[in-house]
């Protein structure tokens, strides 16, 4: 600013009439932009400060030309950061436009008409400061909002390649964009030597509208498809991108909360045989073995599990030695193969089955949260497809000893609502031993074909 900058009268007038003009700048904006009308009542409150705070921002400047305006603390930090996501950056530049608009218009109102040019020429200047720092605004998020995503999506990645079945996964990836409700898949192979893989496997992706995952570990490159009912064209362009070597792709889930079980079938490699152990056994060294010679599609397999005494550490030599498998399961010998009669009596502790079979159950129910329920739900899925349950000696697991309550009476609320849940889709109530005991104890009781709290 010149010597012949504003006086400091001038100055304060316009800073007594900056509430006015911020009012009447938003009741232009209201006349003359139909997408700021339908805006939220919040967001034009957070409008209305941004433009109050520029216009004292301008006297401030008006004040002190030398000093460089502070305008991404003194004029957007008067809004929340959500303002930025809400107004897109050439939105923003239509409010300021008629902010700036407003201010010269009623300039004569303000000041007299000697100091109007004067005034006139320092918003000009002052808006082209702002322009500068709405752009650098607008940058600064984009950028920390693209570091933001990459770590989203990795955390949605690995959850599935975990295997963990995370309530919040459907929440975080539609944070990404994902609208998906229709099939998805995973896919699965050796990552390619390009500059930006994630970018590439996008583009093929949305190039033909389906919506995209992408996540690295170690060597694999995992992809997450869906959004389209047939997806198998686009997981043949997607292919295209991975690295030498086989692509394997899991069967196709009913949602992004099922992709785990994709993402668990694509994962083996196309080995086609999955074993499941729970994540408190040890695996005797033949339980894969024993398993592998003698899976086939159709058929459930389950080993025998022992559980270990209590001990600070187990020494894994002798574990041959503790067996003692639980009585409540058949235990065949070495060798030997047993057919089920009932499959109530599988467990999750310990089983296998041909990728293909985990495909045609379609993994396990999930209606199911907390402890209980969803393994004997499994079981009951099995059966009703005609899958078999076998008993393979030999497959041993070995479960490291942990306090537990008997009954379970943490527990209580989950074995109620699960148990419900099984009941309405079966026809009748599993875990009836806890059930039962917890009735002892005068904490439920039965209403009819109901268990409910006492």
């Amino acid at each position: 600013m010149s010597a012949a900058g504003p006086s400091e009268a001038t100055l304060r007038r316009l800073e007594r009439a900056s509430g006015s003009l911020a009012t009447q700048a938003v009741a232009r904006m209201d006349d003359s932009l139909p997408w700021f009308r339908s805006m939220p009542a919040d967001q034009r409150s957070w409008v209305t400060l941004v433009a109050q705070a520029g216009i004292a921002s301008l006297v401030e400047w008006c004040r002190h030309p030398g000093r460089p305006p502070r305008l991404t603390g003194e004029v957007f930090g008067a809004a929340p950061r959500e303002l930025v996501r809400a107004v897109p950056l050439k939105q923003t530049v239509d409010l300021i436009k008629v902010t700036v608009e407003v201010v010269e218009d009623r300039l004569g109102q303000v000041v007299g008409p000697g100091e109007a040019e004067a005034l006139r020429l320092a918003v000009l200047q002052y808006s082209r400061e702002v322009a500068f720092a709405t752009a650098h605004v607008y940058a600064s998020y984009a950028e920390n909002r693209g570091a933001w995503d990459a770590r989203l999506e990795a955390l949605v990645v690995d959850a599935l390649v975990r295997g963990e079945r995370v309530d919040e996964l459907p929440g975080r990836a539609a944070a990404l964009g994902w609208a998906a409700t229709a099939p998805v898949l995973v896919l699965v192979g050796h990552t390619a030597d390009v500059d930006d893989l994630h970018s590439a496997v996008r583009r093929a992706a949305r190039s033909m509208r389906a919506d995209v995952l992408v996540g690295v570990h170690a060597h694999q490159l995992v992809v997450v498809l869906g959004g389209l009912p047939d997806l198998t064209p686009v997981a043949e362009k997607v292919s295209a991108e991975f690295g030498p070597g086989p692509v394997v792709r899991g069967p196709a889930v009913a949602s992004l909360a099922q992709a785990v079980d994709s993402a668990a079938a694509a994962l083996a490699g196309g080995a086609g045989h999955l074993v499941f152990l729970d994540v408190d056994c040890i695996p005797a060294p033949e339980l894969v073995a024993r398993y592998a010679a003698v899976a086939q599609d159709g058929v459930l397999d389950s080993g025998p599990v022992t559980y270990l005494p209590p001990a600070d550490d187990y020494d894994l030599e002798r574990l041959a030695s503790l067996a003692d498998p639980h009585p409540a399961r058949p235990a065949p010998a070495d060798g030997e193969v047993l057919p089920a009669q009932d499959h109530r009596l599988f467990w999750s502790l310990s089983f296998a089955l041909t990728a293909a079979t985990w495909a045609r159950l379609g993994g396990f129910c999930e209606a199911y949260a907390g402890y209980g329920g969803e393994d004997t739900d499994f079981a009951e899925t099995a059966h009703a497809a005609g899958v078999g349950l076998r008993w393979v000696g030999g497959a041993a697991a070995f479960h490291q000893h942990h306090p537990v309550s008997r009954p379970p009476v943490e527990h209580l609320d989950d074995v109620l609502v699960n148990g419900r849940v099984f009941a309405q889709r079966w026809g009748w109530w599993p875990m009836q031993g806890w059930l039962e005991a917890f009735a002892e104890r005068g904490l439920v009781r039965r209403c009819g074909e109901d268990w409910v709290a006492a």
